[in-house]
């Protein structure tokens, strides 16, 4: 069916686009279809089909290219191997030396180098034949050479590959020359003669292609070697249009002529040495004709899918043009039945679905129309319709009416004006949109005769015609009279609140107070300025939630803040006041005051807290302060109390320690004074006055360590001690003196060393265990215990007594603090042996601690632990000393009188006197063991004695005696020549030992 342009009407088209499709039946639109569907179709089956066989002919170019390649590869490497061993040959030493006799001879009784050679040729430069070894050689031949030639510039020429010699059918062969020069000139050309059979031996190794061949052919296109019929094509020329290909290039692929008749395809290498060539090619027909019966077929296949394409279509076109020419001419009821084709079907019922809606929008609009019209009549908002540019009919709703005060037949008596300005008819909101303007939100005040004013909204928009040009306008009026004057009244508002706000900034910047306001269902917490400010933050208005502005409470006072709340919510308290230090934001301590009003539910639920806080920190400070100067007071009064106390305790614990040595020594100077000097009972006197002097002793020792050791002023000789040899060492001592005679006790030592002052670690050692005795029962045990743990020495004393009261457990290391006393105070002591073992065990960088319970107590002392050591010196055995011979210069006669009668007593030898001149005179003289010298001496010091004895060449032993003992008057003995100081009353045990030494000269 002819196909007639025609103009598409009624078609809404973009303006740029020109395509303009041809008006045709559907049938010839869908024939169109299949055309267009096929011929793509087939014409990319042609394209793939030709591609294919391109990648076929690429494939076939590449392996003849690659076998011709190959094969000129080996052809050449024949060529220079021959080359190389005829360049080796010329170099034979007959040759140069013109014996070409022997030459001869070499080359004929030994096989020639290469096996492909047939024979050896020796010729003139000008190409005369002198010698073949597979000939006699012949003198006369041999001499037939002309002179050698002189090489141009010195250079020998290159090598020579001739091409194919002899006859075609007969006996053929190539030649390669190498030059032989000779004293700088061309004296020979020595060449070896191949047979054509060797060329043809070497393409054997070359797999022809499959119904192709192999050709190896020389500078005159000459064949030497075929794989296709050698016998038939060997020596002749190559076809003339092979021949001008080859000559332009050195490589390539061409379709050429075959000696046997009909095309090839061939490839060819040319071997630049030689120029001669290989080529490598199969038959073009079969080819040829595999190519066209494929495309053929390609296009055979593409004709048959067209004509049945076409003839199918034909077929299906009847069943969709017949019921679409039924509905397009009798309508959706023309098409009762059944229809094939789903979207035909889907149409008609569309077009049936369609008339249905135009009915009912018919109806709907109808519908509309009624409401349209009651909503005009009816709407509180001034409706005005105009259906003219001019607005010479206007349509208004009653609103409108009494708006503007309009009546019908009367003229217009209200003002229309905007910021004051009446403004004329022309610029009214309905004549601006019927000229195509549009109005929104434009407010006009309405001014009437009678002086009310409205305050009007007005909005107005053009009505357009299907060209977009005004045919008339439509505009509303919304009275807001009332929300302005409501929205003056809110800025008066709003302004007084600011001013307020004002108010309360300010006092938030002069008072140091800040408001929060908390809603408690959204969970809200809104904090001003000034209390953000308070809480060390941004000095901004900040909202934030409960939970975040706990944060900004100090953790301790939050928790007790919640509880607060929760109880006061329980009890629905309007009102509540409360204290609380602010979080870790600033650097001091904040405290704010806060007093809340609670708002409820009328069911008693919380919603909203309303608060204002001031900061009281310099309050809570100064009430701070005034708490810790009250409590400090009260301390220091109960400090003072207790230290009063103790004092009282202690003068009476002195007066009663020191009455009772002294009036046992008093009894007992009394009895000596009635009766003999030999008689037991003077006897036990005597050991009476002793144990009390000691005991007096004891007890000033004690209170003057107590009295450096709080100074500060006590030294400690430290060096390595067997703190579990010294403690078997002195509790054995204590046993065997009677001390521990009412209790038994137990030891667990093991070997610890320490670095200590032996001295000092004794102490510590004596008063814990007196301790024990003193607040043990008879008969219970003691045990002593000395361990080494985790790198320290720790030593216990364990007993059973009744145990420390609680109360006093916390002081028991106190300064002149007991237990509980019996009123005879058996018990004795001053209260200070406790205190003495802490600071001596601090001393020496340990500590001391205690439990008690009621079954008795253990106090342990851990000291540093060092490793053990070997001591450097002999204990004391025990053993009386010699006698030796003594120098006592001591002021007080009672002391020089009672030390002289001991030492006496003791067997040895003593010299006492009063001053220091004497006492010098008579230590010199008399040359003693040991001299004891007393400090403070009239006439010359000790110090002095001690200084003039060692110039003037004493070297006997002398010690210093003093009622002082601190550290600096140890040291100023030993510095003025003293061997040793010692404190009044002197120890025996101490003198024993000094005594029991030898003369301190054998020991120099």
């Amino acid at each position: 069916m002819p196909m007639k342009p025609l103009p598409l009407q009624g078609l809404n088209r973009p303006r740029g686009l020109r395509l303009r499709w041809p008006v045709a039946s559907l049938r010839t639109y869908l024939l169109a279809v299949i055309v267009v569907a096929t011929v793509p179709l087939a014409a990319l089956t042609s394209w793939l089909m030709a591609q294919e066989i391109m990648a076929v002919r690429h494939q076939m170019t590449l392996g003849l290219t690659q076998t011709a390649g190959s094969l000129a590869l080996m052809v050449e490497r024949e060529q220079v191997s021959s080359i190389d061993a005829l360049t080796i040959l010329s170099h034979a030493t007959t040759l140069r030396e013109g014996d070409l006799a022997s030459f001869h001879m070499r080359l004929a009784r030994k096989p020639l180098v290469r096996p492909t050679w047939r024979r050896v040729v020796l010729t003139s430069p000008e190409g005369v034949v002198l010698l073949r070894s597979d000939e006699a050689y012949a003198p006369a031949m041999a001499q037939a050479h002309g002179e050698p030639q002189p090489l141009p510039d010195g250079v020998l020429p290159p090598p020579r590959i001739s091409g194919l010699k002899g006859v075609a059918g007969a006996d053929l062969f190539s030649r390669i020359a190498v030059p032989v020069e000779v004293h700088g000139q061309l004296a020979y050309w020595l060449a070896a003669d191949i047979h054509a059979s060797a060329w043809q031996s070497l393409i054997g190794h070359v797999q022809a292609p499959q119904g192709g061949f192999v050709t190896v052919f020389d500078e005159g296109y000459r064949i030497v070697a075929r794989s296709l019929h050698p016998e038939r094509f060997l020596g002749q020329v190559l076809p003339e249009d092979g021949r001008r290909h080859m000559g332009v290039r050195s490589a390539g692929f061409q379709k050429s002529s075959l000696l046997e008749g009909g095309d090839t395809y061939v490839a060819w290498q040319r071997i630049p040495m030689s120029q001669w060539g290989i080529g490598v090619g199969v038959a073009a027909a079969p080819l040829d004709r595999s190519n066209i019966m494929a495309i053929s077929m390609a296009l055979l296949a593409g004709a048959l899918s067209l004509m049945a394409g076409i003839g199918l279509s034909l077929f299906v076109v009847r069943r969709v043009n017949q019921p679409l020419h039924a509905l397009a001419t009798g309508g959706a009821s023309a098409v009762p039945g059944d229809i094939a084709v789903r979207e035909i079907g889907l149409l008609r019922d569309a077009m049936k679905a369609a008339e249905a809606q135009r009915e009912q929008a018919r109806e709907r609009l109808e519908a509309k129309a009624a409401e349209f019209e009651t909503l005009f009549n009816t709407s509180p908002i001034g409706l005005s319709i105009t259906q003219d540019p001019e607005c010479r009919m206007v349509l208004r709703n009653p609103a409108k009416v009494a708006m503007f005060g309009i009546r019908d037949g009367e003229p217009a008596r209200y003002e229309m004006l905007q910021d004051g300005e009446v403004l004329p008819t022309a610029r009214h909101p309905l004549q601006r949109a019927a000229r195509g303007e549009t109005v929104w939100n434009q407010e006009v005040e309405v001014r009437h005769p009678d002086g009310r004013v409205l305050r009007l909204l007005a909005f107005a928009v053009p009505l357009l015609d299907g060209h977009g040009h005004a045919r008339g306008a439509i505009a509303t009026y919304v009275d807001i009279t009332e929300r302005m004057l409501a929205q003056e009244r809110l800025m008066r508002a709003r302004t007084r609140l600011q001013d307020s706000q004002h108010l309360v900034e300010l006092a938030q910047e002069a008072g140091d107070v800040g408001f929060f306001d908390h809603v408690v269902a959204a969970d809200t917490v809104t904090m001003t300025s000034g209390l953000a400010r308070l809480f060390g933050l941004e000095r901004r208005a900040i909202e934030t939630h409960w939970a975040g502005w706990l944060r900004h409470v100090h953790p301790d006072d939050a928790r007790a803040l919640e509880a607060l709340l929760q109880q006061a919510w329980r009890d629905q308290l309007e009102q509540v006041t409360f204290k609380f230090r602010t979080a870790g934001q600033l650097d001091i301590e904040r405290w704010l005051s806060s007093r809340m009003v609670i708002l409820y539910t009328p069911e008693g639920v919380p919603t909203r807290m309303i608060g204002v806080m001031v900061d009281v920190t310099v309050q809570q400070q100064i009430e701070q302060e005034r708490a810790r100067l009250i409590a400090q007071e009260h301390q220091a009064r109960l400090e003072a109390e207790r230290a009063n106390r103790a004092k009282d305790e202690f003068l009476a614990m002195l007066g009663h320690e020191l009455r009772n040595p002294l009036s046992a020594i008093s009894a007992a100077i009394e009895v000596l004074n009635r009766i003999s000097s030999q008689d037991e009972q003077a006897v036990r006197v005597r050991t009476i006055i002793t144990r009390q002097t000691r005991h007096l002793a004891r007890l000033m020792d004690d209170l003057m360590d107590v009295a450096r050791v709080i100074a500060g002023k006590i030294h400690l000789s430290r060096q390595p001690v067997n703190l579990g040899s010294m403690v078997h060492r002195l509790v054995s001592t204590m046993q065997m003196a009677g001390l521990l005679q009412d209790h038994p006790v137990s030891l667990e030592v093991e070997e610890v060393w320490v670095d200590g002052d032996a001295m000092r670690l004794e102490q510590i050692v004596n008063n814990l265990v007196t301790n024990a005795v003193k607040y043990s029962a008879s008969d219970k045990p003691i045990h002593v215990r000395v361990v080494r743990a985790d790198g320290r020495a720790r030593l216990e004393v364990i007993d059973q007594g009744p145990g420390i009261p609680e109360a006093l457990l916390p002081h028991i290391f106190d300064l002149f603090v007991q237990g509980e006393r019996t009123l005879d105070r058996r018990q004795g002591g001053l209260g200070i042996g406790l205190t003495l073992v802490r600071r001596l065990a601090e001393l020496h960088d340990g500590e001391v601690g205690v439990q008690s319970g009621p079954g008795g107590s253990v106090f342990a002392v851990m000291l540093p632990a060092i490793a053990p050591v070997q001591p450097d010196r002999v204990e004391r055995t025990g053993e009386v000393p010699a006698p030796r011979t003594v120098v006592l210069v001591e002021d007080n006669p009672d002391a020089r009188e009672a030390l002289t009668t001991m030492l006496t007593l003791q067997g040895h030898e003593v010299h006492g006197e009063d001053n220091g001149k004497d006492g010098l005179e008579r230590l010199l003289a008399q040359r003693p063991h040991l001299a004891l010298v007393d400090i403070g001496l009239p006439g010359l010091t000790g110090y002095e004695v001690a200084r003039q004895a060692r110039e003037r060449g004493h070297t006997g032993w002398m010690i210093a005696v003093s009622g002082y003992g601190q550290p600096h008057d140890v040291q100023q003995a030993l510095e003025a020549g003293f061997d040793a100081h010692m404190v009044k009353p002197i120890d025996s045990d101490a003198l024993t030992d000094w005594l029991a030494r030898p003369p301190r000269d054998a020991g120099m």
